[in-house]
């Protein structure tokens, strides 16, 4: 199904200069526009109900712990180092508009001294990012003048559509009549075979409650990973739980002294306490505790033994 003669008018359209913003990278200054304009856009364009967005990939592709200086607050002129977590993700966003489907891919960065938030900002950043550049290939009002340098398609003599009341932040007072879709009702294309994600959303929605398990949040997803990969550090590898198995294999054949004995301990319970502040995970948490204890009573007994019999 194509579009019709209003909707080609409007997606050949110059952009409105009134809507792009900037942005510093490195030296140089980056033209873009918001990503709620480019939504509000598809739905002047399309219509409200006859466009959709699917992320289709979504991969963290940096998770890493970083140290950074910022302004501390109550105190003018003083910064401070703070110690958080620095993310990036990589996005592909599918549009699809009248049986037509375009993609677009984009990257999303987060740093923040909360692991969740941070992924949060990141996968926030990613999709926006990936959404804007898919329906940047459908024509101007998206952006697509922005990547021609000069800019020719860029314009301060475009008639505002959709009304100045409707800039971020403001409440529309534009009559419901003046905001219509371009596109008449019989010329929306059928609804796809495939279920959108709004789709999917409502039929969840629909369910008995009962039935339908708590949504995780980005924030508690990051936690129990950090908790399981602190758990897999005390429990396995060249680790605490088993150093101390090693110590103790060592002390049954005779090749580790008490004093070798009573350094290892102190040292492996110092790395248990750094990494156990980690084990968010209620059973994270009982298992490599449980371990620990029990490995840690029977080498100090056997140290205390040793050194009676010394």
């Amino acid at each position: 199904m194509s579009f019709t003669d209003q909707q080609k008018a409007a997606l050949a359209a110059d952009l409105d200069r009134r809507k792009v913003k900037q942005r510093e990278a490195g030296n140089f200054k980056v033209s873009y526009i918001e990503g709620w304009h480019a939504i509000a856009e598809a739905n002047r364009i399309f219509g409200f109900d006859a466009w959709s967005s699917e992320t289709v990939l979504l991969q963290a592709v940096v998770a890493k712990e970083a140290s950074w200086e910022r302004w501390k607050k109550g105190e003018r002129g003083v910064k401070e180092t703070v110690h958080g977590h620095v993310v990036t993700y990589i996005a592909k966003v599918r549009v699809s508009v009248a049986g037509i489907f375009r993609e677009g891919t984009g990257s999303g960065h987060g740093k923040d001294v909360d692991l969740g938030t941070a992924h949060e900002s990141a996968i926030k950043e990613a999709e926006t990012d990936a959404r804007k550049r898919a329906l940047m290939t459908f024509g101007n009002p998206f952006g697509l003048a922005l990547y021609d340098k000069a800019q020719e398609n860029v314009s301060t003599n475009v008639p505002d559509a959709m009304a100045d009341d409707t800039e971020k932040g403001a409440a529309p007072t534009t009559p419901a009549a003046a905001i219509k879709p371009i596109a008449p009702l019989e010329d929306r294309p059928a609804a796809p075979s495939k279920p959108t994600t709004s789709q999917r959303a409502i039929a969840a929605s629909r369910k008995p409650a009962e039935q339908r398990p708590a949504p995780e949040t980005y924030k508690t997803m990051a936690r129990k990973q950090t908790s399981a990969e602190a758990a897999k550090k005390l429990l396995e590898g060249d680790s605490v739980i088993p150093g101390l198995i090693t110590i103790a294999t060592d002390l049954a054949a005779g090749e580790k002294s008490v004093e070798d004995l009573e350094s290892q301990i102190t040292h492996w319970g110092s790395v248990y306490g750094q990494l156990k502040e980690r084990l968010t995970d209620t059973e994270d948490f009982n298992s490599v505790q449980k371990s620990f204890r029990s490995l840690r009573k029977a080498l100090t007994e056997e140290a205390a033994i040793r050194a009676k019999a010394a």
